[in-house]
């Protein structure tokens, strides 16, 4: 069957608004509220007053959503169970309240988490931290400067090392400041032991000579210098050397130690082949002897090892019979690899014909 049903349906009456169903038609009443004699429809802008004729609790129940509440001017309480969330949409008749505003009634207000104040007529006490303006005189433990954590007591330095300037107008420093400066102007006559000479250590005492020996110049007006030498004669400046061209004066005195080596020997039937010395060397000065009726020779070798008469011979003395000769060097007579020497009859440097038994008696003098 259709909705709504027409009153005195002969006559043409009025048409009931009914909603059919099941073939049962239910009436469909619309709710107004007024004065005598005025109606208001309900609908979602106005809406039906009510009023409680009783206090205590009141439960709304339903779906969810938005539910109109006035308090008539009084007080309203809403409770729910505990760990239920209540939410509650404040209004002042024309449209939600965004910002709620807060008097503490002349007295304190204390407020936990974050905040945004825009006022404040009092006191406030807040537990959070953010930015803050001390008050004068204010004291701050600092646990970072320029974003560094700065380091305390004593130790290396690194970055977050304070770096600090001294007032130039300090009088004195209670206790005296140690400094350990790369360069440092001294006082007059203010004595330093030096460990190093242009970087390097200096050798000290006796001994060879290094990378850590001073290079000295002598005064070229010095009247005496007194040496003790192996040697008497002449001194000669090394070729090269042409910071001093004045001749020095010289005192020489023996010593009980040092000098050159010394060599003896009587000869043997044979060539007496000897190696008198196994690396470079100086020959100075030597005394030989021939006893033979005839002459002698003694070759010299440059070699470290054992020579051979009448091969590589570099010097030879010829000793005429019966004779000696000798001589002596200041420069002396150098050997590049050795010193080795042998006896022999023959005059020409190939020779090699053994001497007899004690036709000659040797001595070398060499370094």
């Amino acid at each position: 069957m259709a909705d709504n049903l027409t009153l005195n349906a002969g006559s043409g009456g009025a048409t009931l608004a009914t909603d059919d169903i099941g073939g049962t038609h239910y009436q469909i009443v619309k709710f107004a509220y007024g004065a005598l004699d005025s109606a208001t429809l309900v609908d979602t802008t106005n809406r039906l007053p009510t009023a409680a004729a009783q206090s205590g609790t009141w439960t709304v129940t339903g779906a969810g959503g938005t539910f109109p509440v006035t308090d008539s001017a009084g007080s309203l309480t809403v409770d729910a169970p505990v760990g239920t969330p209540v939410f509650v949409r404040l209004s002042d008749g024309a449209a939600a309240i965004t910002a709620l505003p807060v008097t503490d009634n002349s007295g304190s207000l204390t407020v936990d988490g974050t905040v945004a104040v825009s006022s404040v007529g009092g006191t406030v006490a807040v537990t959070q931290s953010g930015v803050w303006s001390l008050s004068a005189n204010q004291s701050v433990n600092v646990a970072q400067l320029a974003g560094t954590t700065a380091d305390t007591n004593s130790g290396v330095k690194s970055a977050g090392t304070l770096r600090v300037v001294l007032a130039t107008d300090q009088p004195a420093l209670t206790n005296k400041l140690l400094v350990t400066p790369d360069s440092v102007a001294l006082p007059a006559n203010q004595s330093v032991n030096v460990s190093q000479i242009n970087g390097v250590t200096p050798l000290m005492g006796n001994g060879v000579t290094g990378t850590g020996s001073p290079r000295v110049t002598i005064a070229s007006d010095n009247t005496a210098f007194t040496v003790n030498a192996a040697q008497s004669g002449t001194w000669t400046v090394q070729p090269g050397n042409t910071a001093n061209t004045t001749a020095w004066l010289a005192s020489l005195r023996p010593g009980t130690s040092g000098g050159l080596s010394k060599f003896h020997l009587v000869s043997g039937a044979s060539t007496n082949a000897t190696n008198v010395k196994a690396s470079a060397g100086q020959l100075f000065g030597w005394y030989i002897y021939n006893s033979n009726a005839a002459a002698r020779k003694v070759a010299f070798h440059n070699t470290s090892g054992t020579p051979t008469a009448g091969t590589s011979v570099t010097d030879a003395f010829v000793i005429p019979p019966g004779s000696a000769a000798n001589s002596f060097s200041d420069i002396g007579i150098a050997f590049s690899s050795g010193i080795g020497i042998t006896t022999v009859t023959d005059l020409t440097d190939a020779g090699s014909t053994a001497v007899a038994a004690n036709d000659l008696v040797i001595n070398l003098y060499y370094a």
